[in-house]
């Protein structure tokens, strides 16, 4: 029930929260965010410390260029390069000089000297209150001390900025994977509703019902063709059951009837000995019967047991040697043409019982005088066995018919047999991966087997 139940929920109408193609496009839409937020966020950070060492270098550059004025001439020469810088215009860099007791001698004197080497701080300013400064102070010759001050106030904008900026472009690929992923899921589900309507449909009995296939083969395609091919061979095979199933009811009722007959007439009478001979000999037939459907079964169930190279030259020489009194006797003339190296891969013990098969059925149909022909050749990648004789042939409409189960010509029902030979035959060499097809000759019939090569 639980099983029929998701068939039935598994539709078109299905929520998208319980579809598969709902669960791939949010974890890939999850796994896409996250690469997204690790690559941006590295990249955001990384354009960060790149301005924040960029400020640093501009500062630390200023520092030596004063450095080395007072290396030329002492104090005076440092005053007159900051005065220089000043009127050039220094952007965002700002100088303040302090002697050894801390008083400012020139640059912002409203500066407050900080402690040697590097330093964040917030400076005063008279129009915004406060600026957010890089601090680097340097001790000059003679004593007094540099310091050589960043704004941080344009820095921490482009810095804003970017991070808004990422924020927003992680936003819209957020909404981005969203729809994608929603798109994703519909499609799927789209793709996959004619699937399940057709596994619900064969499910209530349908077996006419197939997936309709794109036109895109793509897997989905694929797999419709696969179900498609799946779906013909059960359809197939629930016939073929029924056929079995009618023609076994049909072909039992008679003889089994007979034999009831045959037995309540000689019950008690002189002659139940041999009624029971008789009976005891119809029962053989049937459990023959029986046995050759389950060879056949056997055969169509599972792959072969031992697969083996089989060299059917040899294996056909066998066969026809043993039988080849058995033709004689009925007046009918055996020959046997083969080329060498005709081996293919299989079961030795099935691929005879398909050739015994068909010179049993050249013996059960052909009248004596009659000629049959055994020709075994090789073709490319494939080896031909054909069995031909001039017997009294099969009409075109028929030859379709004959390989099928219990299948007995008009002329060939008085005769002993429950028409399973060749059905055997069939089932052998499918197994094998081969065809076998049946041809009118003028005279008697043509029945050829085509096997791959080994």
């Amino acid at each position: 029930m639980k099983r029929e139940a998701l068939l039935a929920g598994g539709g078109r109408g299905a929520g998208l929260r319980r579809s598969a193609g709902t669960r791939i496009a949010v974890t890939a839409a999850a796994l896409f965010l996250a690469a997204t937020l690790v690559v941006g966020g590295g990249l955001v950070a990384a354009t960060r410390a790149g301005m924040s060492q960029a400020l640093d270098r501009r500062i630390v550059a200023a520092g030596d260029a004063m450095v080395a004025a007072a290396r030329r001439g002492g104090r005076a020469a440092v005053v007159a390069a900051m005065r220089r810088q000043q009127d050039n215009g220094a952007g965002a860099i700002g100088l303040a000089l302090y002697d050894r007791d801390g008083r400012s001698i020139a640059g912002r004197g409203d500066w407050p000297m900080p402690a040697p080497g590097w330093a964040d701080a917030v400076l005063p300013d008279a129009v915004e209150g406060g600026d957010p400064a890089r601090l680097l102070t340097i001790a000059l010759p003679g004593g007094d001390r540099l310091m050589v001050a960043g704004n941080r106030r344009p820095l921490l904008m482009a810095q804003q900025a970017i991070g808004w900026l990422f924020l927003a472009s992680l936003v819209s690929i957020a909404i981005l994977c969203a729809a994608m992923g929603w798109l994703l899921a519909r499609y799927i589900d789209r793709r996959l509703s004619p699937i399940v309507g057709t596994a619900t449909a064969v499910i209530g009995g349908d077996l006419a019902r197939r997936v309709p296939v794109g036109r895109h083969g793509d897997e989905f395609d694929t797999a419709a063709l696969a179900l498609n091919v799946m779906l013909d061979r059960i359809a197939g095979l629930m016939a073929n059951l029924r056929q079995v199933t009618g023609d076994v009811a049909h072909d039992l009722r008679t003889p089994l009837t007979r034999i009831r007959l045959r037995l309540e007439r000689a019950a008690g009478g002189p002659g139940a000995d041999a009624a029971i001979r008789a009976a005891i000999v119809q029962l053989d037939e049937l459990v023959a019967m029986f046995n050759a459907i389950l060879r056949i079964a056997e055969i169509e169930g599972a792959p072969a047991a031992r697969v083996e190279p089989v060299e059917l030259e040899a294996l056909v020489l066998d066969v026809t040697g043993s039988m080849r009194p058995v033709f004689e006797d009925a007046g009918i003339a055996l020959r046997v043409r083969s080329d060498h190296d005709c081996v293919v891969m299989g079961d030795r013990g099935q691929i005879a019982a398909a050739v015994v098969n068909l010179l049993e059925n050249v013996l059960r149909h052909a009248a004596g005088g009659s000629d049959a022909q055994v020709d075994l050749r090789t073709d490319g990648g494939a080896v031909v066995l054909t069995v031909r004789d001039t017997g009294p042939g099969v009409d075109d409409r028929d030859l379709a018919r004959i390989f099928d189960r219990f299948v007995r010509l008009d002329g060939a029902r008085t005769e002993a047999g429950h028409g399973l030979g060749l059905s055997l035959v069939k089932a052998v060499v499918q197994a094998h991966g081969g065809t076998v097809a049946a041809a009118r000759r003028s005279p008697g019939l043509e029945v050829t087997i085509v096997l791959p090569a080994a």
